[in-house]
């Protein structure tokens, strides 16, 4: 079975365009991952540099921070001109994994931040057995 990409994952994680009319529970997740948005493009550098990246008119970025739902296609493109999952973006179930430091501590915080998570884990499930 081929590997589904990951705009085919978006869609079958039911992540697709909806209308306005979204029942509150889909507002309040579409309102989440518009801040998860402001979030990406504050850590790339601003939301000037993330449209400039893919060319994306001003106003369409504005109207997805501002809370209009996102084409999966979309929300890969940002996710990537950001430097952030799109898993992180869509559903906000992991981090931003950002590439975008420039400073070597925030390169080795990011690290020791992984790590210690793996390590956590790993005890978790040797402590469970």
């Amino acid at each position: 079975m081929p590997e589904m990409t990951i705009e085919e994952r978006i869609r079958k994680l039911g992540i697709a365009q909806r209308a306005s009319t979204a029942p509150d529970a889909e507002k309040a997740e579409i309102a989440e991952r518009a801040e998860r948005l402001k979030e990406a493009c504050r850590i790339a550098g601003g939301a000037t540099v993330v449209a400039r990246k893919i060319g994306m008119p001003m106003p369409t970025l504005n109207n997805y921070l501002g809370g209009r739902d996102m084409k999966a296609s979309a929300m890969v493109r940002l996710a990537q001109a950001a430097g952030v999952s799109v898993e992180w973006l869509a559903t906000g179930a992991t981090t931003p994994t950002s590439n975008l430091h420039t400073n070597r501590d925030e390169r080795l915080l990011v690290d020791v931040d992984a790590i210690a998570g793996a390590v956590a884990s790993a005890l978790a499930r040797k402590l469970s057995v």
